[in-house]
């Protein structure tokens, strides 16, 4: 292959790409569950399509329901992959135009979370209104981790509450966007064992 090929090559995948982000914000928007489906089928297989599309959609002012109600339940099955290929901020990003929005109090929500990632202030997704879930994370992450995990609490205002999740494992689960928690304390601490 020769640069000059590599080149066509590289200008075909972004026009496919940038065709078919096009085609994904109009599906979003208008509520197109089997387009959408298509798409997001296509993240893991053409490289960079789920981060382009996700920041497509950030941008859109808003999407009907039905488009709401696929998202939050695409993050209910594989919201761990997703994390895992698009990362949280795009996620988050995209989350905030694409989930149903949160419309409620603030509220006392736990996590378990590597004591790593405490200090760099890069919490996940998932936070618990029951403090017992968030304490079994952390006592089964500190093995995970070689500084061992954490127990945290917040008071997530509403602004920080991307969305409810609905009641599995006995967990009343919150997604919550990090950068717009206040405060967030150390309430106990775990060694790897």
């Amino acid at each position: 292959m020769t640069i000059s090929d590599f080149r066509e090559r590289r200008a075909a995948e972004r026009r496919i790409v940038r065709e078919t982000v096009r085609t994904f914000v109009m599906a979003a928007q208008a509520g197109d569950i089997k387009a959408l489906s298509d798409i997001v089928c296509q993240f893991d297989l053409v490289f960079g399509l789920g981060p382009a599309c996700l920041r497509a959609a950030a941008r859109l002012p808003d999407v009907p329901w039905w488009t709401k109600k696929y998202f939050r339940e695409l993050h209910y099955r594989d919201g761990d992959h997703l994390r895992q290929e698009l990362g949280d901020r795009i996620l988050v990003d995209a989350y905030r135009v694409l989930l149903p929005s949160y419309r409620g109090p603030a509220v006392l929500l736990y996590r378990g979370e590597g004591a790593d990632n405490r200090r760099r202030r890069c919490y996940g997704l998932s936070w618990s209104a029951n403090r017992s879930v968030a304490e079994r994370f952390a006592e089964g992450t500190s093995r995970m981790y070689e500084d061992g995990s954490v127990l945290l609490e917040t008071l997530a205002p509403p602004e920080a509450i991307l969305m409810k999740m609905p009641k599995r494992y006995g967990e009343d689960e919150y997604l919550v966007d990090r950068r717009s928690l206040r405060a967030v304390r150390v309430l106990q601490r775990s060694r790897r064992i």
